[in-house]
């Protein structure tokens, strides 16, 4: 319990830290500095060390999502004749939910990337982006070392995201 106390406290420590720099430097060039996202990183001096500060919304999806995939089903359909089942398993892969019975967002943001020029392509596309719901964000903040100034990053693991 104790040092669950000093990580939640570290952690209030860090993100004001930053944000008493980030104000400082604002002052210092009268200018609003960062965005409502808050990301930010900084460095130390010789390169070895950094401290990344950053914002992560957290996404669900909407009944639009519903709509989206029966469109999806119709293109599928008709493009069967030209392409291979590979292209229906890949879709229906974005589709597939995980064990909490959730969507994977980097899969739908995946196939939001494929164009086409079939209308219901185009409306499916649509839907997903109206069915993307901002649920919640975290912050996170993570710290990282190297050897030299052009040696690999390595992580320090602290769990704060949880503290």
């Amino acid at each position: 319990m104790k040092l669950s106390a000093e990580i939640a406290a570290f952690k209030v420590s860090s993100f004001r830290r930053v944000g008493e720099l980030q104000a400082l430097i604002a002052q210092q060039y009268n200018a609003k500095i960062g965005g409502p996202k808050g990301n930010i990183t900084l460095s130390s001096f010789d390169g070895c060390q950094k401290v990344q500060v950053q914002a992560a919304d957290q996404l669900e999806f909407g009944p639009e999502l519903e709509a989206a995939k029966a469109l999806i089903d119709e293109c599928l359909n008709e493009w069967a004749a030209t392409s291979g089942a590979e292209l229906r398993a890949l879709v229906n892969r974005v589709f597939q939910v995980d064990q909490q019975g959730k969507i994977s967002t980097s899969h739908v943001f995946m196939l939001l990337r494929v164009e086409s020029e079939d209308e219901r392509w185009q409306k499916a596309m649509e839907a997903i982006h109206d069915s993307i719901r901002v649920i919640g964000s975290r912050n996170y903040v993570r710290f990282s070392r190297r050897d030299a100034g052009d040696g690999p990053w390595r992580g320090i693991p602290i769990d704060i995201a949880a503290a």
